[in-house]
C-alpha cells in the first residue's frame, strides 16, 4: 500500500518530441449563439465530431461575454467512446468555465466525462457545484470523469468538494492545472502524472484515494512539480485498495498537510 517507486513510466506518448498531429476539423461553441457556431459543447461534439474518426477535432470554446466576463456552460459533457481525438479548447481557464450540479454519489453524473481514448483539454475550468452552493450535506460529486486512454489537460482547473477529479482508468496526463477538494479529491485506478500542478485542499480530508488492486497492477498518480496549499489538516492520501500507489516528487508541500503523510483507511496491517 503507498508504495513509493522511482521510475514511473506513462510511455512514449508523454515524451514524443515529433510534429504535433495536424487538425482535420475545427468547430465553434458559443452560447451566444452566431452564424455556423454551437450553443453547446455537448452538440458539437454529438453533431460536428464523426463517428469513430481518426484525425483530431478542435473545438473552440469562447470566452466570456456576460458579466463580469465570465461565462459558465451550465450543461454536463459526454465524450463518448467512438469520438477520439477531440481536443477541447477554452480562452482562459479563468473565463471559459462549464459548471454543473448532481445530485452526489452517482459517479457518472460529472460534469465532464471522457469515455475516448484520445482526448485533449485545455484552457477550461470544470466545476460540479454541488457541495458549493451552500446548505447541503457534503457528498460526492464528480467535476471530471476520465476514463479512456492517452487523455491530457493543459492549464484547466477542476473544482469541487467531494471526488471531484475521477482520473478512472488509462494513461493520462496533467499540465499546470488547478485542482480543488477536500476529501478524497483525486481518485480512481488510472496511471497518471501530475506535472507542474497545484492541489488546494480546502479542508479537512484527503487529497487522494488511489485505487491500485493488484500488487503488479501499472496504476498510480505521480504529482511531479506539485505545489500543495490550502487549509487543511489533510492527508496526502488514503488507500482505497489494498495496493494504492502515490508519490509526491519534488513538491512543496504546506503545514497543513498531516505530518503522518498517509491514512491506511480500511487496509491497516497491510502498510
Amino acid at each position: 500500500m503507498f508504495v513509493v517507486f522511482l521510475l514511473f513510466i506513462l510511455g512514449d506518448w508523454t515524451l514524443s518530441k515529433g510534429a504535433p498531429a495536424p487538425i482535420s476539423k475545427e468547430i465553434f461553441v458559443n452560447p451566444q449563439g452566431g452564424p455556423g457556431v454551437y450553443t453547446r459543447i455537448q452538440d458539437a461534439i454529438n453533431q460536428g465530431v464523426p463517428g469513430n474518426n481518426n484525425g483530431w477535432v478542435l473545438i473552440n470554446v469562447a470566452p466570456g461575454l456576460i458579466g463580469p466576463w465570465v461565462r459558465a456552460c451550465r450543461e454536463n459533457v459526454t465524450v463518448p467512446p467512438d469520438k477520439p481525438y477531440v481536443y477541447l479548447k477554452g480562452h482562459q481557464k479563468s473565463t471559459t468555465i462549464v459548471a454543473w450540479r448532481t445530485s452526489g454519489w452517482n459517479l457518472w453524473e460529472a460534469t465532464l466525462m471522457v469515455l475516448a481514448d484520445n482526448f485533449i483539454a485545455q484552457r477550461i475550468t470544470f466545476k460540479n457545484t454541488f457541495n458549493l452552493d451552500g446548505g447541503n450535506v457534503v457528498k460526492p460529486a464528480v467535476a471530471v470523469s476520465v476514463h479512456g486512454d492517452k487523455n491530457s489537460f493543459y492549464r484547466c482547473a477542476f473544482i469541487g468538494v467531494q471526488d471531484t477529479l475521477f482520473d478512472a482508468t488509462g494513461r493520462h496526463f496533467f499540465r499546470s492545472c488547478y485542482i480543488e477538494g477536500a476529501v478524497d479529491f483525486i481518485f480512481g485506478t488510472g496511471t497518471s502524472q501530475y506535472q507542474a500542478c497545484t492541489i488546494n485542499a480546502t479542508g479537512y480530508g484527503f487529497i487522494t484515494a488511489q485505487n491500485r488492486d493488484t500488487p503488479d497492477g501499472p496504476s498510480g498518480f505521480v504529482f511531479k512539480f506539485t505545489r500543495v496549499i490550502g487549509n487543511g489538516p489533510t492527508y496526502l492520501g488514503r488507500a482505497y485498495g489494498p495496493y494504492s500507489r502515490v508519490l509526491f516528487y519534488k513538491s512543496t508541500l504546506p503545514g497543513c498537510v498531516e505530518p503522518k503523510g498517509w491514512d491506511p483507511w480500511h487496509f491497516v496491517g497491510h502498510e
